[in-house]
């Protein structure tokens, strides 16, 4: 009975013990990681909107001697995943990725990425843009309703955009009806 119950302690043990060590030997993401993730795809999906939107001819982006600039406003969630955008070209042009730090710099961006953070300023920001070819973006519940061009937002473990078309006629970007059909579309709370 004695070498039963011995055995019984060491199978438990055992499995005790081989649990902890593929505890540390398989990679289980951290928080960290998936919010790492989830902004390498936003970074991609950013690069992949400016396919599907035509800048009016009149803009900056006609200008083949200026770069495309995707500035992002607030803590920069996408660490370097926008780094690899400067090695490529958007609308023919080389892209440049800038950190704004001032609000006087908006209309020199194409692209804008406002941050979570700048929630107190959402509203200075998108007047200065307002009616300007700036594509404003952010993941932010509620911004797309204030004036904010494309939002993302979560659905189960999707992420899916949406567009304040209102505020995207006001800017002059045609948004193609393709990217359309696939945006939940919003309108703007008065």
């Amino acid at each position: 009975m004695k070498a039963r119950e011995e055995h019984k302690f060491l199978k438990t043990n055992g499995l005790l013990l081989l649990a902890a060590i593929l505890l540390l030997i398989i990679p289980i993401p951290s928080s960290a990681d998936v919010v790492s993730e989830e902004y390498k795809l936003k970074a991609e999906l950013l690069e992949r909107f400016t396919r599907f939107i035509d800048w009016p001819t009149a803009s900056s982006v006609s200008d083949p001697n200026t770069p495309f600039v995707i500035g992002v406003i607030g803590n920069d969630p996408f660490r370097t995943y926008l780094d690899h955008l400067k090695d490529t070209k958007i609308k023919d042009k080389k892209v440049d990725v800038r950190e704004v730090d001032d609000l006087s710099q908006l209309d020199q961006c194409q692209v804008l990425f406002i941050s979570a953070s700048q929630e107190k300023n959402l509203d200075e920001i998108v007047r200065r843009v307002n009616g300007k070819p700036v594509l404003t973006i952010s993941d932010t519940n509620g911004f797309a309703q204030r004036g904010v061009l494309i939002n993302f937002y979560r659905e189960g473990e999707y992420e899916r955009f949406e567009v304040n078309q209102t505020a995207a006629d006001r800017s002059g970007l045609k948004f193609s009806s393709r990217l359309m059909k696939l945006a939940r579309l919003v309108t703007e709370k008065k």
